[in-house]
């Protein structure tokens, strides 16, 4: 199958009424799809697409990281890591390095809940 017909298959799914209450109902399933989609675009270097997606994955990240209380911050890392890759691709180093701050952000609180946590066993 090629990659374009492997997009439109998980566009159709993805703007599909009747799915997307589904979809909605499972965020992970969500976030992967828009991981997903984001990797293909890159690898077709459809740079403004791939961005598009990664954002929303990255804004579902951090609807999840708030619910769950920064249980998710995997997805977050990930998307964060799409995001400067794809702003990188289109020369938008400036927001990249943003972005590349805010994933060491990330990696530090994560570090410091870890650190917490096994201080207080």
């Amino acid at each position: 199958m090629s990659l374009h017909r492997g997009i439109s298959l998980l566009e159709g799914a993805l703007y599909n009424p009747s799915h997307q209450k589904v979809l909605q109902e499972y965020p992970e399933g969500l976030f992967n799809m828009y991981s997903l989609l984001t990797q293909m675009n890159l690898t077709l270097k459809r740079w403004s697409v791939a961005e598009g997606y990664i954002r929303r994955a990255k804004a579902l990240a951090e609807q999840q990281r708030t619910h769950t209380g920064n249980m998710s911050d995997g997805d977050l890392f990930e998307s964060l890591l799409g995001l400067e890759t794809v702003l990188r691709a289109q020369g938008k180093v400036g927001e990249a390095d943003e972005v590349r701050e805010e994933r060491a952000r990330l990696v530090r609180e994560t570090l410091e809940l870890v650190g917490e946590g096994e201080d207080s066993t």
